[in-house]
């Protein structure tokens, strides 16, 4: 409190992050021994992402990475930005605000297609500030924990920094001043990791994660604050259907008779695997005797915990198909309902049907375009329902609210898809000139990846991919798909750029640029520097391919 109290006194808000890597947040030697009391004097939540400690599809327990005994992936994949997001929900001082300190320390590969993954992976579990780092005015290539933006003007990507801020800005806007809405407090572990065995608390948030069941993670400080109304637990604001304590050996004294209290007000309280052996005192086990005896007394194993949840209802969404790298946040804003999906598996696309207890209109917010769009709902049984597609890195952000909303139809009469995929010309940029392309080009009868060209192996910088086409026939609301792009791409038709996207899917409006007769297809493709320079960070990133993989399609919505 000393920090934050001397700033305060002095007009300033105190924000920063301690070292939460690989649990340190709850160890009482390397690390601060407990992150809710540790961050208690800043005027923010906060935590850091760095050294590829998340990284798309490596959520397992452990993972080779930059440390000695490499990463703890379902603490940063799970636990992490939970645990950073609830101490911004839960401390008032802290006024909804999470902030992370992100990007760093990555490796030249980290392009703006996975800061966007990293991006989303934030704000889908309520973060809602961003610090991104770094900029650095040494000279190119600087080795201390890349990638650093603009790099001297040799980040072939920094022209489209701006897309992903602004993104940002909007996404936290949208996601700061109201209410999150969750139906589970899980318990913070750290007191039962002093005194006995434990169970990480990312290991219950895991399985409440991957089955769309969302929660807070608190703090005992924070439940002896608390009190229950309407046989729910409220704290500042928040307020859960049930408190789920992961297995402790030992428990404080305090602690467990506030447990009391809560369930002779009507808290269903859930252990899981076990009740505790002791207290942490050491002092005689009655309280436990009374728990154990308690009607709201639940003991649940881990594997069951969701069936457990689900059966008594206890859960906001729920999807008619398993999706274990489904992410969902919900947040209340006064005249509104915004629900934030994302798909966080690399490669596979998640296609289901979400129902959502809220009844009202359905907007869709596309806030890279900053535009709403009138989407498709159902209603049955009091519930709204709601066809989800998302591609891998993508993300939709649904407004339900019976407020009047200007926004945009989508209305389309079909034609049969046109591939495009083959005889394209190609050009490329200079390796430190990336705006001048070569006038020689390549032909390319298909489409493949550029390093396998010989004398492209290494390259970095943008590919310019250009033809005519012939069309016959218009539709409105017509399309140009590219099924794989490595990463960033532009395109242009007829002279004109129509979109610019930083990550999948790469879907593109031609909006009125086409016409019937000749059209020219123009598409930029940016690739990030990880393929030309070869830093020790960028070695725990996948190598992509570079280029465009796949088709490319003319569609109709």
């Amino acid at each position: 409190m000393q920090f934050g109290d001397w700033c305060r006194d002095k007009g300033i808000e105190y924000i920063g992050h301690i070292i939460e890597d690989n649990n340190a947040h709850s160890r009482l030697g390397y690390g601060p021994g407990h992150f809710f009391k540790a961050l208690e004097g800043q005027d923010m939540s906060g935590i850091d992402v760095v050294l590829s400690q998340i990284v798309p599809g490596m959520d397992k327990e452990n993972f080779s990475s930059a440390t000695i005994g490499g990463w703890d992936g379902e603490f940063f994949h799970y636990g992490l930005a939970k645990l950073g997001a609830s101490l911004g929900h839960l401390d008032k001082k802290k006024q909804g605000r999470t902030m992370c300190e992100v990007f760093g320390a990555y490796g030249w590969a980290e392009g703006m297609k996975l800061m966007k993954w990293i991006t989303d992976h934030m704000l889908v579990r309520g973060v809602n500030y961003f610090v991104p780092h770094a900029f650095s005015p040494k000279e190119f290539p600087d080795w201390d924990c890349p990638p650093h933006f603009y790099a001297g003007g040799k980040d072939p990507q920094y022209k489209y920094f701006g897309i992903l801020m602004n993104y940002m800005n909007r996404m936290s806007h949208l996601l700061t001043g109201g209410k999150h809405v969750a139906p589970v407090a899980l318990l913070y572990h750290a007191e039962a990791e002093w005194s006995g065995d434990y169970m990480l608390f990312q290991k219950p948030a895991k399985e409440l994660m991957q089955n769309q069941i969302d929660f807070d993670v608190i703090s005992i400080d924070m439940l002896l604050d608390s009190y229950i109304e309407n046989n729910k637990l409220k704290v500042n604001n928040e307020s859960f259907e049930t408190l789920v304590i992961p297995y402790s050996e030992a428990l404080p004294k305090k602690f467990l008779s506030k447990l009391i209290e809560f369930k002779k007000n009507g808290l269903r309280v859930i252990f899981v695997n076990a009740l505790p052996k002791t207290i942490s005192e050491q002092e005689e086990a009655t309280l436990l005797e009374v728990i154990s005896q308690s009607e709201n007394t639940h003991i649940v194993n881990l594997k069951e915990l969701v069936k457990f949840l689900k059966n008594n209802n206890i859960y906001d969404i729920s999807c008619n198909s398993f999706e274990p790298y489904l992410r969902y946040y919900h947040y209340k804003q006064d005249n509104s309902d915004v629900f934030m999906f994302f798909n966080e598996d690399p490669y596979k696309i998640i296609n289901t049907k979400i129902e959502i207890p809220v009844l009202s209109k359905v907007y869709l917010y596309d806030a890279f375009e900053n535009r709403i769009i009138i989407n498709q709902y159902t209603i049955e049984n009091e519930k709204t329902y709601i066809d989800l597609e998302l591609s891998s890195y993508e993300s939709k952000i649904f407004i339900m609210t019976n407020d009047a909303i200007e926004a945009e139809e989508l209305v389309s009469n079909k034609i049969e898809d046109i591939d495009i995929s083959s005889n394209w010309k190609v050009s490329f940029t200079k390796q430190d000139n990336y705006t001048q392309f070569d006038e020689e080009k390549i032909e390319l009868k298909e489409l493949v990846d550029i390093s396998h060209i010989e004398g492209y192996e290494n390259f970095a910088g943008t590919i310019r991919y250009e033809k005519e086409i012939q069309i016959e026939k218009l539709s409105t609301n017509l399309f140009l798909e590219i099924e794989n792009a490595y990463e960033i791409a532009e395109v242009s038709i007829n002279g004109v750029v129509t979109e610019i996207k930083i990550c999948p899917p790469y879907k593109f409006n031609t909006g009125d640029l086409l016409k019937i007769g000749t059209n020219k297809i123009t598409i930029d493709v940016t690739t990030s520097l990880g393929n030309n320079q070869k830093d020790g960070m960028s070695q725990y990133l996948i190598q992509e391919p570079i280029g465009i993989i796949g088709n490319i399609k003319l569609k109709s919505f």
